[in-house]
């Protein structure tokens, strides 16, 4: 099954193409591939920030691909977080599918295999 929720919260339509590509993009990699771990993907905008900032929120801890901040915990689950400047919007797609697709924390495997 499937748990991905995707959602913009823009100030400025700056990034609104790109954000809605993308969207499309991350929704189509969800069908293809079953997530391991409900994923919530945040687009939003800083004021007085030009940067398109992007949330991937996971259920359980994952290991983050290079350029990801985080992880940061929070009531959701595990926030990464990663900066956009004027890229490519399929290069920003394979940048949050890497995030959507990450690998489990070492500690949340070792963990769960201690609760079996």
């Amino acid at each position: 099954m499937n748990n991905l929720k995707a959602e913009q919260k823009l100030l400025t339509h700056a990034w609104i193409d790109d954000v809605s590509a993308v969207m499309v993009a991350i929704r189509n990699f969800a069908k293809r591939r079953t997530l391991q771990t409900s994923c919530r993907v945040v687009f939003f905008e800083l004021a007085g920030d030009r940067t398109l900032h992007v949330n991937v929120i996971h259920a359980k801890g994952t290991t983050a691909p290079a350029g990801w901040s985080g992880p940061g915990v929070t009531a959701d689950g595990f926030v990464h977080n990663r900066r956009f400047h004027r890229e490519d919007p399929s290069a920003i797609a394979r940048h949050i599918q890497g995030m959507m697709y990450a690998p489990p924390r070492r500690a949340a495997v070792l963990e769960r295999s201690v609760r079996l």
